[in-house]
């Protein structure tokens, strides 16, 4: 993974061709997955929320599943996607040969007045998202979800995707999946993840695991990176695609250096950080 690596821009004109890259890539020779949603929420308050739970303590199951619920109340603004596979080889692009990950961008605007309020303009800077081009260009977010999951080839047990508390990715993408609120129930969300997610890692799962305490002291991803000596691409520093791109580059060198090259399952596998209780997995 040392080769530079392209962030493919995904709008409305090239879903359908970058989806079934991603999806042919899946299904034949790169089965981690790593996700990570940027959200655009209506209130400006609610911006300020960022990953379930906020530092390095995982908190309490239910009063964090509470707050996701409230929390993915807002628009998703990106999904980032990262591929690798077994070897820690990414997916490569056809134009250039160079290694790719995926930024799609999602239609959040204002439907009746077909503008972002003042203040959402700085979330977007932050996500390098151009506002204009974001009217213009966006995909339609149920379009996405159904070209994604439509064929249901990325719910599959082989394909293993890798999240870093992942409460926010996985529920940001759910409700947008199936187009209702989460359940009241944490146990009932469970059983939303086994049907679409049946295989994942948690890097912050992960991090617990091996008793690594984050740079900074917080509960970051860049403090754990640090931690773990992993850098965001020079190219690409913020965005959806870039997180993703980071989360993976963590998950891949814990895999080699710090497990052996492989994960017990039993132990590894589907525990979602902040959201199971000890000992419990999806």
């Amino acid at each position: 993974m040392d080769a530079p690596v392209r962030i493919r821009s995904v709008w409305a004109d090239n879903v359908h061709h970058e989806i079934i890259a991603i999806i042919k890539q899946a299904a034949l020779s790169h089965p981690f997955i790593s996700l990570s949603i940027n959200l655009l929420h209506s209130n400006r308050n609610h911006q300020r929320r960022g990953r379930i739970p906020p530092g390095a303590s995982p908190g309490d199951p239910n009063s964090n599943y509470a707050t996701l619920r409230a929390t993915v109340g807002a628009s998703v603004l990106q999904v980032g996607l990262a591929l690798s596979d077994e070897g820690g080889n990414l997916p490569t692009c056809k134009e250039t040969g160079q290694p790719c990950a995926w930024e799609f961008n999602l239609r959040v605007v204002d439907r009746r007045t077909g503008e972002f309020a003042p203040w959402q303009h700085g979330v977007l800077r932050a996500s390098a998202v151009d506002a204009e081009e974001s009217k213009r260009r966006a995909i339609d977010p149920s379009h996405f979800s159904f070209s994604l999951f439509g064929a249901s080839i990325l719910m599959r047990s082989r394909i293993r995707w890798v999240v870093f508390k992942g409460g926010l990715d996985f529920g940001g993408l759910l409700k947008l999946l199936r187009g209702e609120d989460l359940p009241r129930k944490r146990d009932e969300w469970f059983q939303w993840l086994q049907a679409y997610f049946p295989s994942f890692y948690d890097v912050m799962h992960l991090t617990e695991q091996l008793r690594l305490a984050p740079a900074g002291g917080g509960g970051s991803l860049d403090g754990v990176a640090e931690k773990m000596g992993v850098g965001r691409d020079g190219q690409h520093t913020q965005g959806a695609g870039s997180d993703s791109l980071l989360v993976l580059r963590v998950f891949l060198k814990m895999k080699q250096e710090s497990f052996g090259g492989g994960f017990q399952e039993h132990l590894h596998g589907n525990v979602l950080f902040g959201f199971c209780k000890r000992g419990e997995h999806v």
